[in-house]
């Protein structure tokens, strides 16, 4: 992975033990094993596929926020998957907390966390010339970071827990070579399209933001969460 100049990465290894805070995938989905079900999703129309559920592409600058980046455009793609009215989300508004304080990055684990209790503020509310160190008072949490959280994530082990998310259209946000990102869809049996937080300008694909990877890079000690609903989405499906 090559960080281009002006761009940094943050993500933290794992600071939750497995299963620990919110369900296993295993154990809530059957977990795919046949090969032919994977080829079949490779093969659907980008329409049909996380792929189309891109609304924009963040921007982290040379701020650690990858994992509050990445979390943030998970709640985006489930809101988009389900139809609900786009509204640009600021993934500053978390990393604050997420972070400690410290620009030193933050784990997948403690931004899906905090999505999933205190939830994340829209651009407008909190936009980015506000620093990225300054914490949203309380009740502006409560009143408005509440409207937007993820209410239902799985925690993922596994490189065919990976694929049978995707398989089933869950976003799953991932670490590796301490950076965060958000996977898409599958590219392969080996490969997937993910989403990046380097800007718009950044791609590896005909898609502005997306690159692909291999599975075999995906660091399990940086977590892997699939995404299924937000407060309110609904159900991704």
């Amino acid at each position: 992975m090559r960080i281009p100049e002006g761009q940094a990465t943050g993500c933290l290894p794992r600071t939750t033990k497995y299963g620990e805070c919110c369900a296993k995938l295993e154990d809530s989905v059957e977990i795919i094993t046949d090969d032919r079900v994977f080829l079949e999703a490779i093969i659907r129309p980008r329409a049909e596929t996380l792929l189309s559920c891109v609304p924009s592409v963040f921007s982290q600058g040379r701020v650690g926020s990858c994992a509050s980046e990445g979390g943030t455009g998970l709640t985006k793609i489930l809101r988009a998957w389900s139809g609900a009215p786009f509204v640009e989300l600021s993934p500053w508004s978390m990393y604050a907390f997420t972070s400690g304080g410290r620009d030193r990055g933050s784990s997948v684990g403690e931004t899906l966390i905090h999505l999933r209790e205190v939830g994340v503020l829209t651009m407008e509310t909190w936009p980015r010339t506000i620093p990225w160190n300054r914490k949203p008072s309380p009740d502006l949490l409560d009143s408005e970071a509440c409207k937007y959280r993820v209410d239902e994530f799985f925690d993922i082990m596994t490189i065919e827990g990976v694929m049978t998310a995707l398989t089933l259209n869950y976003p799953v946000q991932f670490g590796w070579q301490g950076h965060s990102c958000v996977l898409l869809a599958l590219k392969s049996l080996t490969e997937a399209y993910y989403l990046n937080s380097w800007g718009a300008d950044w791609t590896e694909t005909d898609m502005p933001g997306v690159g692909v990877i291999p599975l075999r890079k995906i660091d399990f000690a940086y977590e892997a969460w699939a995404g299924r609903s937000t407060t309110d989405a609904g159900v991704a499906a």
